[in-house]
């Protein structure tokens, strides 16, 4: 029942013939096709009813004996109104109820075969022009999407005859995939009446895979209704290879620009820490030439002065006086020039390597070494290293900054109280901070702020103060590119801190 509802209702003509060629069933678009009621066609053939001759008749038989189908014949029936009707006619053998039948299908195509009359009328001036453009210019009917007109161009780039595409759609040609793409797009286009513009859309020719700039543009009747589906294709494969060839080499450029951009930067970045480093040796040079010039004169006029009483001098025992006392100003300048010889060492010891150093490890050796100023002193230590317990730093430079700061906190205590000294590290963006506090004498800032770190400064009477201790302290931080500071209140004590750069990965 189900086959023969479709059978009845098909849009095509189908009829059933048997083995003489008789008609034994037909559906009514068959007979509406060719003007004749079922009870004119049952019984007769072909040629019997006028459909077509008896000898194209005999030229359908012998094709079906010879391969039992065949498929798309093109016929002209002659319509029952004496009219000519152009089809496709195809054609199987089937069994049915044990009996062979010919089934036939028959696709009316009257109405493009009419369009393909006028688009053959002589238009000679028209067809040179598309026959002559270079881009595939191409005509659907709008009804079932079948292609009506190709020129050259259309033929070159799918690499199909147009005898092979006209009467034929999508489907017959393409991927069902790609087919559906383009179907769809086709029926947008008739739907919205308006032009489609694609930049750019893939399709599968028959040798091998091109890319298309499309404008399909809906063809409409006087009565507003689109009748066909105008498509004119550009060929944009050579294009897109070509604009894929300059983006790689643009590409490639950029990538060269900036890395040469930043080898530019990395030089740039050489050249301004040489600059940053030789404005720093420049102002070393200057402080040491002003140190220089500052703690040399005084013994120096102290020693001529001595030596100019001495020559005058008769007296043998105040000779000796004087001569006790130039030996004294002696070893003090003495004593100074080896202090200033060793911050130049530093400053100017590029060899000196830096290790990742454990804090707690430095504070014990240190500790060690003043213990027996430790048990006289009756101080107390405490440390926390838990928020940053290393420091990437020379191992000699550390022992020395620790003992100097430690042994000052020993040094200028209160008689008042018995010490009480803090070591702590922290990390403060990114960069480790190490603080020696005390609650010693502690020193007036607002005096002594300019001339905390300078060579020979002591702020406090004591037998063993030469004002040397801090200065080497700050000349080791800074020649490490760190930072050294200090806060204090007299009479409570004193913190000192030092920042150490971070480690270079």
């Amino acid at each position: 029942m189900k086959l023969l509802k479709i059978f009845q209702s098909s849009p095509l003509g189908i009829f059933i013939n048997d083995v003489q060629g008789k008609f034994v069933e037909t559906n009514d678009s068959f007979l509406k096709m060719t003007g004749y009621q079922k009870d004119e066609v049952i019984g007769l053939s072909l040629d019997e009813i006028g459909l077509i001759s008896a000898s194209k008749r005999n030229s359908i038989i012998q094709k079906l004996k010879l391969k039992g189908f065949f498929k798309n014949m093109l016929l002209v029936f002659k319509h029952k109104s004496g009219k000519k009707r152009s089809v496709l006619l195809t054609t199987h053998q089937n069994i049915i109820k044990q009996k062979l039948y010919y089934v036939s299908i028959v696709y009316d195509i009257t109405n493009q075969k009419i369009v393909e009359k006028r688009l053959k009328e002589p238009n000679n001036f028209i067809n040179a022009i598309l026959e002559n453009i270079p881009n595939m210019i191409f005509v659907k009917e709008a009804k079932e999407l079948r292609f009506v007109r190709f020129n050259k161009a259309g033929e070159e780039l799918l690499g199909y005859n147009r005898n092979d595409l006209i009467g034929k759609n999508d489907y017959d040609f393409f991927p069902t995939e790609q087919a559906d793409f383009f179907t769809n797009i086709d029926r947008k286009v008739l739907e919205s009446r308006v032009l489609l513009d694609i930049p750019e859309e893939p399709i599968k020719t028959k040798d091998k895979e091109q890319w298309l700039h499309t404008k399909k543009i809906p063809i409409i009747n006087k009565e507003g209704n689109p009748i066909y589906l105008l498509g004119i294709s550009e060929n944009i494969t050579e294009k897109r290879l070509h604009e894929a060839a300059i983006n790689k080499l643009n590409a490639e450029l950029e990538q060269k620009v900036i890395e040469r951009t930043q080898h530019l930067k990395e030089a740039n970045d050489i050249v301004n820490k040489n600059i940053i480093h030789l404005s720093f040796q420049k102002k070393q040079l200057e402080d040491f030439c002003n140190i220089i010039s500052h703690n040399l004169r005084a013994p120096l006029i102290n020693i001529t002065m001595l030596s100019d009483f001495i020559n005058r001098c008769d007296d043998i025992e105040e000779q000796k006086l004087l001569t006790e006392k130039l030996n004294t100003v002696t070893n003090e300048l003495n004593e100074i020039f080896n202090y200033l010889v060793e911050s130049l060492q530093i400053r100017e010891d590029n060899e000196i390597k830096s290790e990742d150093l454990i804090l707690e490890d430095y504070l014990k050796k240190t500790l060690d070494g003043l213990q027996g100023q430790l048990t006289e002193s009756k101080a107390q230590i405490e440390f926390d290293f838990d928020k940053s317990p290393t420091v990437y730093f020379p191992p000699k430079y550390l022992l020395s900054i620790l003992l100097n700061l430690i042994g000052n906190s020993l040094k200028y205590k209160s008689p008042l109280r018995n010490p009480v000294i803090k070591i702590k590290s922290d990390t403060t963006e990114g960069k480790t901070i190490l603080s020696v506090s005390d609650n010693g004498l502690g020193i007036d800032l607002k005096k002594h702020k300019d001339n905390l770190f300078k060579i020979r400064k002591v702020f406090h009477s004591h037998p063993d103060a030469k004002g040397f201790g801090l200065y080497i302290t700050k000349t080791q931080v800074e020649s490490m590119n760190g930072r050294i500071w200090a806060e204090s209140v007299p009479d409570e004590g004193s913190t000192f801190f030092v920042e150490f750069k971070t480690k270079d990965l």
